[in-house]
């Protein structure tokens, strides 16, 4: 696994081509993973590597079992800012009836117009796509920088573009994808606020407080565990993670 400390977009490409990997493996061993699990694996994965170079990592999870398709809260703290994401998981199925499909996802206008309620102005709201090789369109892609497939593993798109659409085939969507290690083109070194690619905003969206300073919500009770869920719960949320990079040795430009 790569380290942090090579910089920021090369590490999340390493991880969008160990989460691929992991999707494939578990295919070839008769597996299915869900989507709250890959969640869980890539968060403890960056917990790990990370923290020897200060990246503190918090996260907690909803202790119920049926969480599937809830969403994510993650907040990344920089020198530079912060940037606040509403999160909506989603696999791409690799067998049975949906294969090749993004897989509980009937209604796709109606879950991404939620999705953008619910991030109201404190959060940037966002699909995450766990890609893998059951369907050639990322092999046929554009490789952003002449990097392999595999950096489609974890990939992202704007809420607002999902909602246009009708489609759960990856080909349908795909052009409305980006790699995800280009979430940090939103928070560049000059600290100013950015856009989500495609992203169409008005003067009054551009008051956003999703980049800024400010700590989420959920860190007050840090510690209470009940404070934690009850939060969890009225939001509807999986989980929730906290990034604060802001005294690590990163390096946020390298390619």
């Amino acid at each position: 696994m790569a380290s942090l400390g090579q910089g920021v977009r090369p590490y999340l490409r390493t991880l969008a081509g160990w989460n691929w990997n992991r999707q494939n493996e578990a295919l070839k061993l008769g597996l299915s993973l869900q989507e709250e699990t890959l969640t869980e694996m890539l968060l403890l994965q960056i917990a790990r590597d990370c923290a020897p170079l200060g990246l503190k990592v918090r996260m907690f999870t909803r202790a119920q079992e049926h969480a599937n398709g809830a969403d994510w809260e993650w907040t990344f703290k920089s020198t530079h800012c912060t940037i606040a994401l509403r999160v909506q998981a989603k696999r791409l199925y690799m067998s049975g009836p949906n294969a090749g499909r993004y897989g509980g996802w009937k209604h796709l206008g109606t879950q991404a117009t939620k999705l953008i309620a619910d991030a109201g102005t404190d959060y940037f709201p966002i699909f995450v796509f766990y890609n893998n090789y059951a369907s050639q369109v990322f092999s046929r892609k554009p490789s952003h920088g002449f990097h392999g497939p595999s950096q489609w593993g974890c990939a992202f798109a704007n809420a607002q573009d999902i909602e246009k659409s009708l489609s759960n085939w990856p080909e349908d969507i795909v052009d409305k994808m980006h790699p995800w290690h280009e979430l940090f083109d939103l928070c560049t070194v000059a600290g100013r606020r950015n856009r989500l690619p495609g992203e169409e905003r008005g003067p009054e969206a551009e008051k956003s407080s999703a980049v800024s300073v400010r700590n989420p919500l959920w860190l007050e009770p840090y510690g209470d565990q009940q404070g934690v869920e009850e939060y969890l719960e009225e939001r509807g949320l999986a989980g929730v993670a906290y990034f604060d990079a802001s005294e690590a040795d990163v390096n946020w430009s390298s390619e």
